[in-house]
């Protein structure tokens, strides 16, 4: 018995395959000019090694100017975490991942982030404020203070210090 479909059916397929497989090595081309050398291809190979634990470079997209000489700060919180850590950055998110040991309730994440913040950049904790995303993990942070060049610098250092722990 003879399948229903016609004959233009699998030169549509192999075209699909092509195209798979071309897409399949410029991603891999990707995650090598974006990692580090020295790793295995094992693990350049692996999503989550190489976008979450290696992609360092990427403070300069959480990070807005503003026109009064502050800047914002897209973060990806995580309240109650075991370990207090800033970074990586989540690169599907475009957010700087901050995890606090404080639970998520009556705003004592939302201190113990602030706090994490400004100890890392060295600025005071009131120059730091919530602009959006207050009950939300993403949130947004206004930073005064700091230039955020400078800014940028710490926090490249700071993950990549976090990176060469684990």
């Amino acid at each position: 018995m003879r399948a229903a479909c016609d004959d233009s059916f699998f030169p549509l397929v192999s075209e699909i395959q092509l195209f798979l497989k071309n897409l399949i090595s410029e991603f891999l081309d990707l995650v090598q000019k974006e990692s580090p050398t020295h790793l295995p291809r094992a693990v350049l190979m692996n999503p989550r090694t190489s976008f979450w634990r290696w992609g360092s470079k990427l403070v300069e997209r959480c990070v807005e100017a503003a026109a009064d000489g502050s800047f914002s700060l897209l973060i990806q919180a995580q309240p109650q975490a075991r370990v207090a850590m800033i970074g990586p950055v989540d690169k599907w998110r475009g957010r700087l991942r901050v995890a606090v040991r404080a639970p998520a309730s009556d705003g004592d994440a939302n201190a113990a982030l602030i706090a994490a913040v400004a100890t890392a950049l060295g600025v005071a904790s009131s120059s730091i404020r919530i602009e959006s995303g207050g009950k939300n993990r993403l949130k947004r942070l206004r930073v005064q203070g700091i230039d955020i060049d400078s800014a940028v610098t710490i926090l490249n250092r700071i993950i990549e210090e976090t990176n060469r722990d684990e």
